[in-house]
């Protein structure tokens, strides 16, 4: 007994029927207060993991919005391609057709120029032969046989000059029964 008369042994004791008693008293608050603690940790998780089944499912919807804005910007760049296209066929199709319009415009002036210089030359031929026919004439020839000459020059030329009578088509038979 001679463990009782030594103080760290009353010490020890004493430690731990304190200890014991705050077990036994304070025990089912402690428990308390961490099941409390438990359970509001709990919460958060199951917060926290609604929280991040929420923020995928916008993450999803944003990813599929974007897809469709994607889709949405090829279609409307696909139809700006297309309508480039057709302008750029639109402008070619009036380039050619202006380009047709000028190669007819200079082709009728140029026809109309070559009719007018042919016109122009036919006069020259014709005044340069009546004065060569003139000057034959006059040294060659008598005043009757000469005027018998120019008279039938003069005749054939302005029978060369007229320009021909269109003829008339025959008439149908079928139209006039």
């Amino acid at each position: 007994m001679e463990l009782l008369k030594d103080a760290e042994v009353w010490i020890l004791l004493a430690f731990i029927l304190a200890f014991g008693f705050l077990a036994w008293k304070a025990s089912p608050r402690l428990i308390a207060m961490l099941d409390q603690r438990a359970g509001a940790i709990k919460a958060d998780l199951e917060s926290a993991e609604r929280l991040r089944d929420d923020a995928q499912k916008v993450l999803a919807q944003f990813q599929r919005k974007q897809g469709e804005a994607l889709k949405e910007a090829d279609m409307i760049l696909a139809s700006a391609r297309a309508e480039a296209d057709r302008a750029v066929a639109r402008a070619e199709q009036a380039a050619a057709a202006a380009f047709d319009r000028r190669r007819r415009s200079v082709n009728e002036t140029f026809a109309l120029d070559q009719a007018k210089a042919e016109a122009e030359v036919r006069c020259i031929a014709v005044e340069v032969a009546v004065a060569a026919v003139q000057r034959a004439l006059v040294a060659d020839l008598d005043t009757a046989w000469r005027n018998r000459l120019v008279d039938d020059a003069i005749m054939q030329l302005s029978r060369a000059l007229q320009p021909p009578i269109p003829q008339r088509p025959a008439p149908d038979a079928r139209l006039t029964a």
